[in-house]
């Protein structure tokens, strides 16, 4: 059989994407910024620090895969740092 080219181009509505990105960053930046270890009146479990935790790398990892001159998520950058 012989080798056939094929060119495939299409456009993509990202608009939700970008919102929900937008949205785990804003909701990643308020965890981690929470001062856990002061918190009045409160005793936090072992899970929430754990999980405080787990936002602030998560943040950090989304941070890192985007790249700065385009303002694009690498997503396979992104897949990377979680693994």
């Amino acid at each position: 059989m012989a080798n056939q080219r094929v060119t495939l181009t299409f456009d993509a509505d990202t608009s939700k994407a970008k919102a929900s990105i937008n949205e785990l960053y804003t909701t990643l930046e308020r965890l981690s910024s929470m001062n856990i270890n002061n918190a009045p009146g409160k005793l936090l479990t072992k899970d929430i620090q754990e999980a405080s935790l787990a936002a602030t790398q998560l943040k950090h990892s989304l941070e890192s895969a985007v790249n700065v001159n385009t303002g694009k998520l690498d997503l396979n950058k992104f897949n990377s740092s979680l693994q």
